[in-house]
């Protein structure tokens, strides 16, 4: 049992995995949730850079990679739907903390490294994170905007555990390999 408060899914926050979650889509990620609702829930996973992935030189998406934050890099927003791109903003004004960009009618230069692009999607059909939930597979945290821009993604996880004022603190330092500890 956490001995913290467990907040509930919602729009704007964080699932953190667990240090031992041993799903390769989900081992030490970060998921910004976009959506929770009854129906299910839908996020991205932050801290996934796909170093393959960039844009044709004729692709639409070609002038938002080049005002990307940096890391300037598609992400991979998790295993559903590959094919659907999410480019997202910081925006305290939206009720998640960001707000979805219209690439077809949205000039790039208002977002220059305030945005990031997203290959897929992390998605829960109705009950499946609260049972995930329940098993102790993630941690529900509040999150923020600048989560979705995080400048060094391989430290996002323990960045947002070693930000909690809770025993959750000290899994930011939970070893990679326990083998090596």
């Amino acid at each position: 049992m956490h001995s913290y408060a467990m907040l509930s899914p919602a729009a704007g926050r964080l699932l953190v995995a667990h240090p031992e979650m041993e799903d390769p889509n989900f081992s030490r990620s970060v998921v910004y949730l976009l959506a929770h609702s009854a129906d299910g829930t839908l996020g991205v996973v932050l801290n996934r850079p796909n170093q393959q992935a960039t844009p044709s030189f004729d692709s639409p998406l070609m002038p938002w990679f080049d005002v990307a934050a940096a890391p300037q890099m598609i992400f991979d927003g998790g295993p559903v739907d590959i094919n659907a791109i999410l480019c997202l903003h910081p925006d305290p004004t939206e009720t998640s903390g960001v707000r979805s960009v219209d690439v077809t009618w949205d000039d790039p230069a208002m977002y220059a490294d305030h945005i990031r692009i997203f290959q897929g999607y992390s998605g829960w059909s109705p009950g499946q994170l609260e049972m995930e939930l329940s098993v102790g597979g993630w941690f529900v945290i509040e999150g923020s905007g600048t989560d979705v821009i995080y400048p060094e993604p391989e430290l996002l996880w323990r960045h947002v555990l070693s930000r909690q004022p809770n025993e959750l603190q000290k899994l930011a330092d939970f070893p990679d390999d326990l083998s090596a500890n």
